[in-house]
């Protein structure tokens, strides 16, 4: 069995240091199954950020919208969608 490489999209509440928010992430990931495997920053406009954050996960199915139902509970959250996910070889 395979793994894939899933990157979520979180738009947190810009007045929250992300920081904390990836804890509670991580948190969450484990509990699916998921091993983080890093964020980056990416600025939308005027001076508005969001965070890309990948992690991998066994290649089998996985309730999605569980995931991200836990994800945007987590305090400082505003929103978050999966925008990518690929076979990896790691």
């Amino acid at each position: 069995m395979g793994k894939v490489i899933v990157t979520l999209r979180v738009s947190p509440n810009q007045e929250i240091d992300f920081r904390n928010i990836l804890e509670n992430i991580k948190k969450v990931l484990e509990e699916f199954g998921g091993k983080y495997l890093e964020y980056k920053e990416v600025p939308v406009a005027f001076g508005i950020k969001v965070y890309d954050v990948k992690f991998l996960y066994p290649d089998k199915e996985f309730n999605e919208d569980l995931l991200l139902e836990k994800v945007r509970n987590i305090e400082g959250v505003e929103d978050c969608e999966v925008i990518g996910a690929t076979l990896s070889s790691i």
